[in-house]
């Protein structure tokens, strides 16, 4: 795929480890909710609580796309707040440990495509 990842509303294009050092930051300041998005449309989500994240792949707005799994994860937690204010809790095994999903993240701006040791769930 030709093209690039940036900042959803910014044109500055990103390598894997710009984006991961973006996601980083913006945790660390409390905004929890990051967007990326590529030249040809398509969309990152990542929604952390800081100790986890979810981790969303979309083709296109609009489309429910797939999130990445932690097949082995148990219980759940709270604390994954939106830029909206919304709090969310999911499932562990719907989120993956955050040093796990930044590299995630990584592998995707640079390759485009998920890592093959990542699970998935089809959400369409």
């Amino acid at each position: 795929m030709t093209g690039a990842w940036h900042l959803q509303d910014d044109n500055a294009p990103l390598t894997g480890e710009r984006a991961v050092a973006l996601v980083r930051q913006r945790v660390a300041q409390g905004q929890l909710e990051t967007w990326l998005e590529h030249d040809q449309g398509k969309r990152l989500a990542v929604v952390s609580n800081r100790i986890r994240a979810l981790v969303l792949l979309m083709d296109e707005p609009g489309d429910a796309g797939v999130h990445a799994i932690d097949p082995a994860g148990k219980g759940r937690q709270d604390g994954y707040v939106l830029g909206n204010g919304q709090r969310d809790i999911h499932d562990n095994r719907d989120t993956l440990p955050l040093g796990r999903a930044l590299r995630t993240v990584e592998h995707i701006v640079e390759h485009d495509c998920p890592p093959a040791d990542v699970s998935w769930q089809i959400d369409r």
